[in-house]
């Protein structure tokens, strides 16, 4: 078995287009959530949908696997169906509380960029 990688993200759906209707929102949440069901517990991955009254929506993921590529594909259909989105996912290249390094993903106008390297810790 390869070693797993842990990861933690969000990322917020968004459109500024003025002629998005009821049923354009009702669209991008309905295909959020199939991708966001996709990722199962006993899969290793916890990741949900809150759609608040407001209407903001906000998915939150994370978990462990063998590569980030399940967390990244729900990202990238939330970039594709709510064009303005925005959000992040930091990934640990091992699941362990030593991990000083990771690779941060960045969502803008819901466009996937990264990875980025991030940090070690101060010594």
């Amino acid at each position: 078995m390869a070693e797993l990688i842990e990861y933690h993200g969000w990322a917020v759906l968004f459109c500024r287009h003025a002629d998005w209707t009821d049923d354009d929102w009702g669209y991008a949440r309905d295909e959020v959530q199939k991708a966001v069901s996709a990722l199962s517990e006993e899969d290793g991955h916890a990741a949900h949908m809150n759609c608040p009254a407001n209407g903001g929506s906000v998915v939150a993921l994370n978990g462990w696997d063998e590569t980030a590529d399940s967390p990244l594909r729900v990202l990238r259909r939330i970039g594709e169906v709510a064009p303005h989105s925005y959000g992040e996912l930091v990934v640990f290249p091992e699941a362990s509380p030593e991990a000083a390094e990771a690779r941060r993903y960045r969502m803008s106008e819901g466009v996937l960029r990264g990875p980025e390297a991030v940090g070690r810790a101060l010594e």
